[in-house]
């Protein structure tokens, strides 16, 4: 009888390790790959709710690149929430400082969101990173 509780006790330490360790290390046993794919195949299928929930479990992992908060922000641009998407384009920005896209699409979404000052701003250094 005492080798079988301490079997069962075993088993509940390990048990609760496998748990911790989950835990600690944030794995949620979905694959950052497989959220940016099918958050990219929801954004190419017109379901910009969806990629941006995919984008987001990316950011909520600690996962989030500039790349990532520049497709959640083409989302929430697609879906007309234009302040959620200056405000991710930022992100990106603040990451990468280099992509011309970045400054267009924040760009986009300010002329869109009738901050035309701003909007030539971001047109005009969009511009200067890459004239084509």
């Amino acid at each position: 009888m005492k080798a079988g509780r301490r079997g069962i006790r075993i088993l509940e330490i390990l048990m609760l390790c496998a748990l911790m360790t989950l835990v600690l290390t944030g794995c949620s046993g979905v694959d950052v790959n497989d959220l940016i794919q099918e958050g990219d195949e929801a954004y190419n299928n017109g379901y910009f709710e969806t990629a941006s929930s995919k984008y987001s479990e990316v950011i909520a992992q600690g996962k989030a690149t500039d790349q990532i908060y520049n497709n959640r922000g083409m989302c929430f641009m697609m879906s007309e929430d234009y302040e959620s998407a200056i405000k991710d384009f930022n992100e990106a920005i603040s990451l990468n400082q280099t992509e011309a896209i970045y400054y267009n699409n924040r760009g986009l979404a300010q002329f869109k969101n009738e901050d035309y000052l701003s909007a030539k701003s971001d047109f005009s250094a969009a511009i200067e990173l890459d004239p084509s």
